[in-house]
């Protein structure tokens, strides 16, 4: 279990993945001396909608759904999209072993890019660090925004699961363009089957500040939930 860290130890317990002589065990529990500790690293079968959408050459074109991580996580017991690649390739008859170039949020669904090989990688990796791979991002934004808008602050990422908003401005190739596409100034404008996407207080929150449908645009890697936030516009995105 090396490599396995204090958090994926914690998961272990969390998820009843760990026995203390031969029972099961929880985050809280004290050790002895002489206790037999062991780790059992079956994971939940879940169903899945990942597949592959499209392949150029080496590149893979993956759909994550919502509510899935990218790749595997110490302690987890749910698959991620990087535990399906093997059957991916096999039921698509693709030889090799494939990486993950990009990753999205767990709640976020949407398109991966993975390649099968190492040459490709490494290509990929320099021209998005150069900020000459565009990411486009599908975002309902609590608020209304009627005109393109160019958010220019930079973030601070340092901290694990938190990100800072800073009032200097950022590189042109990490700051983030916002495009409105679709504006709801009420709830009553949305249709049944979009409205049952939300929760009751988040529709509450539509009657007050409206609902933006957006297309991020981002160069380099940036957390677009956060720049939507740097917005005047409206409060908070939503998803």
């Amino acid at each position: 279990m090396s490599g396995l860290g204090t958090r994926g130890a914690k998961r272990f317990a969390i998820n009843g993945q760990v026995t203390v002589n031969g029972k099961p065990s929880r985050p809280n529990n004290r050790l002895e001396e002489g206790d037999i500790i062991a780790f059992e690293e079956t994971k939940i079968k879940i169903s899945t909608q990942a597949r592959l959408l499209e392949r150029d050459s080496n590149f893979l074109f993956l759909f994550k759904p919502r509510n899935m991580y990218c790749v595997s996580i110490p302690g987890s017991a749910v698959y991620s999209l990087e535990d399906f690649l093997p059957q991916i390739l096999h039921d698509n008859k693709i030889s090799g072993e494939a990486r993950l170039l990009q990753r999205l949020d767990y709640g976020t669904s949407g398109i991966v890019l993975a390649t099968t090989q190492h040459t490709e990688q490494n290509e990929f990796l320099i021209s998005q660090r150069e900020g000459k791979c565009q990411k486009l991002y599908l975002a309902l934004l609590s608020g209304l925004l009627h005109q393109q808008k160019i958010v220019k602050n930079a973030l601070a990422t340092d901290k694990r699961k938190k990100s800072k908003i800073l009032s200097k401005e950022a590189a042109p190739i990490r700051q983030t363009i916002i495009t409105p596409i679709q504006v709801w100034e009420k709830p009553a404008d949305l249709s049944e089957e979009f409205s049952a996407f939300f929760t009751e207080k988040q529709v509450c929150e539509f009657a007050e500040n409206g609902l933006t449908l957006a297309v991020c645009e981002i160069k380099k890697r940036r957390q677009a939930s956060n720049k939507g936030t740097c917005c005047p516009h409206w409060p908070s995105p939503c998803r």
